[in-house]
């Protein structure tokens, strides 16, 4: 027996590469559905970003709540933070006991 491997010959097919993934495409424009979509997505994610930061600074700020702490109470009167120990504020509200 005559052992011959056989040798097969590549064919130079007619296919058009992709250029955005640079393989073989499989359809007529020449450009894989999911390529061109994953380019839509990034235009369409950087509009929405820029959108979104105009949107950012036209619009004011909601005003900082200042924040009570442990040891201090608000006044109902002048909303001034005093001390949890006073009994009386500066406006000369009475707290209750």
């Amino acid at each position: 027996m005559c052992a011959k491997q056989s040798t097969s010959t590549v064919r130079a097919t007619g296919r058009k590469l992709c250029p955005i993934c640079g393989k073989a495409s499989y359809s007529l424009a020449g450009v894989h559905p999911q390529c061109s979509q994953r380019q839509a997505d990034i235009k369409t994610s950087e509009r929405l970003k820029e959108v979104a930061k105009k949107a950012a600074l036209n619009s004011p700020r909601p005003a900082a709540t200042p924040t009570v702490r442990s040891w201090h109470k608000r006044c109902p009167e002048c909303h001034k933070d005093v001390h949890v120990r006073l009994a009386r504020c500066p406006c000369g509200f009475a707290f209750a006991q």
